[in-house]
């Protein structure tokens, strides 16, 4: 990696190390970047203008990146035996719902440049209906939200009367596979049966997952 990052810098007299370095950290800290995030936006280009140098230095930490130019997407997804942060269930079955509000967005012709926006009125809806459990407090939700945010799944517009505007954003269908909504469905149906008959303890059962 060192002879590659070292060719690169022969090769464009603007490109710093440093620079390159720190694009690889704010990716694997907040791991989805976006071309129309001021914040991201020169991380963005820098990944898009060197893919092959970024496809090796995410490999070797047993990562994937991966891009969409159309969305102006890029982030790093684990790949077999990496090590994942484990999210709760009540933040796992959340993202099942933005998923599913996503998805929704998409079929009604609603999204823009990738994006499908919503409220969290909505969101908190199909988690109760769905999940059949009490919706977390502003709080927590809040809490939940900044997750999220921080690994570029959501953007928060604004908060008006306790309702949070969302923008829901492409990632949220990478992190949430056919095996990890598989295991989703898992934990809604033993939730069910649990609300069929006597109250039970929590599971403490997590979801794994990058973000």
């Amino acid at each position: 990696m060192l002879n590659e990052l070292k060719r690169l810098l022969d090769a464009e007299a603007d490109l710093q190390a440093a620079d390159m370095r720190q694009t690889a950290s704010v990716l694997l800290e907040r791991q989805f970047l976006y071309a129309d995030q001021s914040r991201d936006k020169k991380h963005y280009h820098r990944v898009i203008g060197h893919i092959p140098y970024f496809t090796n230095l995410f490999d070797a930490l047993n990562r994937r990146l991966v891009y969409d130019q159309d969305y102006g997407l890029v982030g790093i997804l684990p790949q077999d035996g990496a090590r994942v942060v484990q999210l709760a269930q009540e933040e796992s079955l959340l993202l099942l719902c933005l998923r599913l509000l996503y998805e929704e967005g998409v079929e009604k012709f609603e999204a823009r440049q990738g994006s499908v926006f919503t409220e969290t009125e909505a969101l908190l809806n199909r988690y109760q209906t769905l999940v059949r459990r009490e919706r977390p407090g502003l709080v927590r939700l809040r809490e939940i939200l900044r997750t999220f945010c921080r690994f570029g799944i959501i953007e928060v517009e604004d908060e008006q009367d306790r309702v949070i505007s969302l923008q829901i954003r492409p990632a949220v269908r990478l992190v949430t596979t056919e095996g990890y909504i598989g295991q989703l469905e898992s934990m809604i149906s033993g939730g069910e049966a649990e609300a069929d008959g006597e109250e039970s303890e929590e599971t403490g059962e997590s979801a794994d997952e990058e973000a």
